[in-house]
């Protein structure tokens, strides 16, 4: 009974009734206002045909809330469970810090990590850079991934680890190629 669908055309030979209208074909320069803009006439009929239109939260006769016959809580301190703290109170700086937090596995950080991510080791970097003018001392690179190299080993030298005559700016590139890059000195 059905013929063959062939072009835009459905089961009855019909063509499509929205050719051409769908919203990814009518977007960007295949829009029909594509660089243009209403004239003022039709602005003004846009903004008439508004007036007097406000949004409410006030729902017109007939329509019904989204949430109508669902038990929702509104409560803020509801929806923990029983012996929970309320979110108000839970979660306020201090309350679960340290080992009094759940996760707390007894203060594994190694050593180097808390250093290398203090305020004390931030200032010592940013002080080479400043000292070096954000320029690679090596190859003169500007504008790349830069890093502070300590001159003397972090590992071997703890006493000069924030001196800034133990540091100098160099790229990423040039860094590899020292010989104190990464763990290659302090795993010897």
């Amino acid at each position: 009974m059905s013929k063959r669908m062939t072009g835009n055309t459905f089961r009855r030979g019909k063509p499509s009734a929205n050719k051409g209208t769908h919203p990814e074909q009518l977007q960007g320069k295949n829009h029909p206002m594509y660089g243009k803009k209403h004239s003022l006439e039709a602005r003004k009929k846009m903004s008439l045909a508004h007036m007097g239109k406000h949004p409410t939260n006030e729902f017109k006769k007939g329509h019904v809330s989204w949430c109508k016959g669902l038990h929702v809580n509104l409560n803020p301190l509801g929806g923990f469970k029983k012996g929970h703290p309320a979110p108000a109170t839970a979660f306020k700086k201090g309350v679960y810090a340290g080992d009094k937090h759940w996760n707390w596995k007894g203060g594994i950080t190694s050593e180097n990590h808390k250093l290398r991510t203090s305020a004390e080791y931030k200032l010592w970097r940013n002080a080479v850079y400043e000292r070096d003018n954000y320029t690679c001392i090596w190859c003169g690179n500007r504008g790349c991934r830069l890093e502070a190299d300590h001159i003397k080993p972090w590992c071997d030298y703890p006493a000069l680890r924030f001196a800034i005559d133990n540091g100098r700016t160099l790229c990423k590139e040039c860094h590899k190629k020292t010989d104190n890059y990464g763990k290659k000195l302090c795993q010897k």
